[in-house]
């Protein structure tokens, strides 16, 4: 969960590539609109098959909901997220990417 990234594409972009292949998805939450680090954060989410997700400035609700939907595909998979709405449908997207 960020709104920047200082470490090196290339050096992050290698540990995407190490995960994925022990099969971790990555889920990246921005706060903000940096374009750089959306591109970073986007790249790292698709090596891994994981997701990248924005969220809003003060919105706990919306916060919330897409940790719950994380916390959901960590316990149940991606299956379980099939039969909810919202954050987990958006996570499910990213996720088909």
């Amino acid at each position: 969960m960020g709104d920047a990234c200082e470490e090196s594409r290339d050096a992050l972009i290698q540990l995407a590539v190490d995960l994925a292949r022990l099969g971790v998805p990555v889920f990246i939450l921005q706060e903000g609109h940096d374009p750089r680090v959306e591109r970073i954060f986007q790249e790292i989410a698709q090596i891994t098959k994981g997701a990248h997700l924005r969220f809003n400035t003060g919105a706990a609700a919306q916060l919330a909901e897409l940790l719950r939907a994380i916390a959901l595909f960590a316990v149940a998979g991606s299956t379980a997220l099939e039969n909810h709405s919202g954050a987990a449908q958006l996570l499910l997207g990213q996720m088909r990417r």
